[in-house]
Parts: structure tokens; sequence; C-alpha cells
């Protein structure tokens, strides 16, 4: 499945949330695109109308159900091809709550 025209506009941002309870971190299963049937920190794109923290929080409820609350940044990632263009990936912390 390809990535919804408002994603292709040659640059990116995207998030992964790594919700941490009691020393596990919660993980779902990719259900569409590449990778499918593949484990991973729930994530998407950010809306153009909204913060990475709202991005991250919003992912999190929509694929696994789970309110939480962001406590910083783990990660950064960037990555230029001329397929896909730019893209930014960033992976928060965060707690359940």
């Amino acid at each position: 499945m390809p990535l919804p025209d408002r994603y292709n506009t040659g640059y990116n941002v995207g998030v992964g949330g790594a919700v941490v309870h009691d020393g596990r971190l919660l993980l779902v299963r990719r259900a569409s695109r590449r990778g499918r049937g593949n484990w991973q920190v729930p994530g998407g794109f950010v809306e153009p109308d909204e913060t990475i923290e709202q991005a991250v929080v919003r992912e999190i409820v929509e694929e696994a159900g789970v309110t939480a609350r962001v406590q910083g940044v783990l990660g950064v990632r960037n990555r230029c091809s001329p397929d896909v263009g730019n893209s930014l990936y960033v992976v928060l912390l965060l707690h359940p709550v």
C-alpha cells in the first residue's frame, strides 16, 4: 500500500513512541505497508496541525489504545534518498497515564 498523497511532499516527519511501564516496552504489530507482521513501537506521521508530542500521543492511542505522557526524546534519525525524499524520525520516551 503506498503512502497517502499528503505524505508524499518530499519531506516528512515521523514519530515513534517508546512507552515504558514496569521495565516493559509497549510494542504493536504492523498491519500495513512494508514490514507487515513485524513488532515495533507505535508511531506514524506528524500531521501539519500538530506538534511532535501531540502526534506521538495520538498515534499511541490509535494503534494501542494507551494514553501516555511524553518524558523526553530518545533518538532522532534523518534519511534522504531520491526515491522517498527527506524524512526525519523522532523516537520519544513516554509513560502510560
